[in-house]
């Protein structure tokens, strides 16, 4: 029994160790990234409907935009920016939005 306490403390400092690196925002981020990834795979054996570049450049155009709006805002109000909610943000609207179509679905992203 002594044995089984012991393997398990160490398996609990093990989980906390890991814990303590990952927060709830860069896990979410690995997450939308790995949701991402599916659907560029999916594209390739037609499951999207939409083509893996297609997806790939309104996840860049996304990620630029966000990240940029992050900056300029925290800049003009003055407050600290969170690395992570820009990427967040970009990724959770590639997933929800479709692909940008001409010059109108890259405006239509950009807002």
């Amino acid at each position: 029994m002594r044995q089984f306490n012991l393997i398990w403390q160490a398996a609990g400092r093990q989980i906390d160790m890991i814990n303590d690196r990952l927060t709830s925002y860069r896990l979410m981020l690995y997450y939308l990234a790995a949701l991402v990834v599916w659907a560029v795979i999916g594209s390739f054996f037609h499951q999207v409907t939409y083509h893996w570049y297609q997806i790939i450049y309104s996840a860049a155009f996304l990620l630029a935009v966000c990240w940029a709006s992050n900056k300029l805002l925290s800049k003009f109000l003055n407050i600290p920016s969170n690395k992570e909610s820009d990427l967040i943000s970009a990724l959770i609207l590639t997933l929800i939005m479709a692909p940008a179509a001409g010059s109108h679905g890259w405006a239509a992203l950009a807002i």
